[in-house]
């Protein structure tokens, strides 16, 4: 009965065990770096490719599905090639045998490798695909994934200041669908949380609620889903039926709906000509209507429509006063955009410009830029092909207990599985001790017992023996 008891209290650790490992399985967090201040986008995650294992920052790309950073692959290559991660081996070059090549993005096949070409705003990447080790962390487990090396660098992508792009559309063999592909998540759904002040999170598999804003302590934050279509090639797109400006009239016609992409490389929200005059209209009478005239907004030739300031402090406290929310409505959600989140900074000699961060564009849609994603939480899942939104200050922290076992628990789960494990020895140490006890005390007892048996017959036999019958 107590072997019984002892496998079933065992079984069920185990698998309470396995369930929280499982649960760690499906999603993760990690870290963004970088702002867009200075109408440069610098927001760029940090992996770890290679081996050894070599740190890659790279852009956070919406609009594309190719993950990509420069390699040491020849030593042509004119950029510092010590940097990058190193292909040792041929075979880790991906090679064109039976149509390889079309199964990763942006490929053909020359020279029998399968080499890529990705164009983005007139800046272009080209290189070979290879299969390659990559992990998040540079202690943990690294995973193969099939990655561009990049050789050749033209305009923005030359001059940034992150080492490479990660894709993240909706296409097969971006960097999400590898991650479900490999049973590192569960769910084929990440979010990006840019702060616009200094970096965020990027999540995988999984949603952070806690760190979104809570409306009320009674009621959980609610996320706010919208349906997206895909436009060329895998890029997410929604739908605007109304843009305004606190509330006033609509920016589109009647019933006029916008197609619009959005687009994490970008840092302004670039509109259609005729809604980005009409929007432009509005926010300069919301601000002459004020007795602060919006700290004397100018159209400036290098940064659109700006107010000078000393100090970036006075920028936040002026502009939350005076600028206007700008409010984009989809099919049942209205986005707010406030001022501390779609401005965007440039430091000159003199002053702070505080810009507004949307832009005309040539495109017949629209492009929704940083300034569209700042201060929420936006939850691409692939899954149900819908997007979420929802507030979020996005500062995402990594507690640090220790410099040598910091990386152990920076996923709070790590720490439910470490308790778990050491509640579990500590319950399989205490079921052995009492089965010891049990065991070992109850031996004892059965002896004695035996032994008062035996007296008892010896002392009925010898008053047999004594009165020659049987005790009455």
């Amino acid at each position: 009965m107590y072997i019984y008891n002892l496998k079933k209290n065992f079984m069920i650790l185990l698998l309470y065990l396995i369930n929280i490992n499982k649960t760690n399985s499906e999603g993760f967090t990690s870290v963004l770096s970088g702002n867009s201040n200075g109408g440069k986008n610098n927001y760029y995650i940090t992996l770890y490719i290679g081996q050894p294992k070599k740190s890659q920052t790279l852009l956070i790309d919406t609009t594309g599905s190719i993950t990509s950073s420069p390699c040491n692959l020849h030593p042509s290559y004119n950029i510092n090639s010590n940097d990058f991660y190193i292909i040792r081996e041929e075979h880790d070059i991906i090679n064109c045998q039976n149509n390889t090549c079309q199964n990763y993005p942006y490929s053909s096949c020359i020279n029998k490798q399968c080499n890529f070409e990705y164009n983005y705003n007139n800046s272009t990447i080209k290189g070979v695909y290879v299969n390659q080790h990559i992990s998040f962390l540079e202690e943990t487990k690294s995973n193969n994934f099939p990655i561009g090396c990049t050789q050749s660098e033209t305009n923005d992508f030359s001059t940034q200041n992150a080492d490479g792009i990660l894709g993240l559309n909706d296409n097969e063999n971006s960097f999400t669908y590898l991650l479900y592909k490999n049973n590192i998540i569960q769910k084929r759904i990440f979010s990006i949380c840019l702060n616009q002040n200094e970096g965020g999170y990027l999540s995988f598999g999984k949603i952070e609620e806690e760190y979104h804003y809570q409306r009320s302590k009674s009621k959980n934050v609610i996320i706010s889903y919208i349906p997206y279509n895909i436009f060329e090639n895998g890029k997410y797109s929604l739908e605007i039926n109304s843009i305004n400006i606190e509330k006033r009239n609509n920016l589109l016609n009647n019933n006029e709906k916008q197609k619009s992409i959005i687009d994490s490389l970008s840092v302004k929200t670039h509109l259609t000509e005729s809604i980005y005059n009409n929007l432009i209209n509005d926010f300069l009478f919301q601000c002459l209507s004020n007795k602060d005239n919006c700290n004397n907004i100018k159209k400036d030739e290098n940064f659109g429509y700006c107010s000078n300031f000393k100090s970036k402090q006075k920028i936040i406290k002026t502009i939350n006063k005076y600028w206007p929310n700008i409010i984009i409505g989809f099919n049942g959600y209205n986005h707010v955009l406030s001022p501390q989140n779609y401005f965007i900074a440039y430091s000159t000699s003199n002053y702070i410009k505080a810009c507004i961060g949307f832009e005309k564009t040539n495109h017949d849609y629209n492009i929704l830029g940083t300034t569209f994603l700042n201060g929420y939480d936006v939850i691409f899942d692939n899954d149900n092909k819908r997007i979420g939104f929802v507030e979020s200050k996005c500062q995402f922290k990594i507690k640090k207990i220790d410099e040598n076992i910091n990386r152990v628990f920076d996923d709070p789960v790590n720490i439910i599985i470490v308790c778990a494990s050491v509640g579990g020895i500590i319950i399989l140490i205490v079921i052995l001790f009492i089965l010891y006890r049990e065991f070992y005390n109850k031996q004892p007892k059965r002896k004695g017992y035996i032994r008062q048996v035996d007296v008892f017959n010896s002392f009925n036999s010898y008053n047999e023996n004594k009165t020659g019958g049987s005790p009455s």
